[in-house]
């Protein structure tokens, strides 16, 4: 599974759902246990835009297939802050699965194929297989571990570090190219900004060629300069 704040030469491939599947935290429980949850997996596809899961919402756990997806917590006043990018073979609503809470909605920032796996019989299992129960106790701390690392990416570090880390997390590959879809007023949101800086921030990293605008979004001509910059380079 792919670490936020760490850049490992663009997005992944297309994966299958064997591939995902196998590469995820689920690819680790017993075959007895992958064959159950699997035979009562639920595939979908997400448009973009579109929410996996509400806040609201009973427990999920989704297995990213293919596309990207991101976190949202809300404040009482209706803010929205990104605290958790997911990508192929990440799984979102975990926490859910162990503590019966879904404090956040999870939303497709790209098309996604998804598998909803079902909470009551992977609840279970945790319940009476020890190996089912520290495999997902192993996974919701390394979940756990990616948020605290973004939010204190967040808190600490400037806007350009910020903006250079979500331009590479939001990025997906288009005709060869890694575009960034999304606007200037989302990113803003998730990185805790405003309009107005998210666009001079941009403006200077167009002008050292980092990234350009094409009629599908913002490419990414430097992903390994974005990534320097991220690290506070």
């Amino acid at each position: 599974m792919s670490t936020p704040g760490r850049f490992n030469g663009g997005p992944h491939r297309h994966l299958t759902a064997d591939e995902a599947w196998d590469l995820s935290f689920l690819g680790a429980l017993p075959a007895h246990v992958q064959t159950d949850l699997r035979s009562s997996a639920l595939g979908m596809t997400i448009p973009p835009g579109h929410i996996i899961y509400r806040n609201d919402d009973h427990a999920r756990l989704v297995l990213i297939v293919s596309g990207r997806a991101r976190i949202v917590a809300s404040s009482p006043e209706g803010r929205k802050a990104t605290i958790r990018y997911a990508r192929s073979a990440d799984c979102v609503g975990s926490m859910s699965v162990v503590t019966r809470s879904q404090p956040v909605m999870a939303q497709a920032i790209t098309e996604a194929e998804v598998l909803f796996i079902n909470v009551d019989r992977l609840r279970r299992f945790a319940h009476t297989e020890p190996e089912v129960g520290w495999q997902l106790a192993q996974f919701v701390g390394t979940v756990a571990t990616q948020v605290i690392e973004m939010m204190t990416a967040a808190l600490f570090g400037s806007v350009r570090q910020r903006l250079a880390q979500h331009l590479l997390d939001l990025s997906v590959h288009y005709d060869d190219r890694l575009i960034v879809v999304v606007d200037q007023q989302e990113i803003a949101d998730a990185i805790g900004s405003v309009r107005e800086v998210i666009a001079r921030t941009l403006k200077e990293f167009r002008e050292r060629n980092l990234i350009s605008r094409t009629p599908n979004g913002l490419q990414l001509d430097n992903p390994d300069e974005l990534h320097a910059i991220a690290l506070g380079a």
